[in-house]
């Protein structure tokens, strides 16, 4: 994790951000980064949440969209399969 904060602040970014999910299996567990003092900062469906290490403290966050409803009008005849093997692929 160490590493991975370092070569962020090495290439000049402004945080590292990372997606966790604890109902799914390909997505580490939000309480590794806790333990690294991430914050979260935003949840989405499906239990997605946004965890982010900001640099300082004046960087605007990341987010998630909130018109989830919305985002989807434009589509029709659109079908999604989703399994629990592998939901989001």
């Amino acid at each position: 994790m160490q590493k991975c904060i370092d070569d962020a602040k090495q290439r000049g970014k402004k945080g590292v951000a990372v997606l966790t999910n604890d109902q799914t299996s390909w997505t580490p567990s939000k309480a590794l980064f806790l333990q690294h003092q991430f914050q979260l900062v935003a949840t989405a469906p499906f239990d997605f949440e946004l965890m982010v290490y900001p640099f300082s403290e004046d960087v605007e966050l990341p987010y998630f969209p909130e018109n989830w409803h919305e985002r989807l009008t434009g589509y029709h005849n659109l079908t999604i399969l989703r399994s629990f093997q592998c939901p989001y692929v």
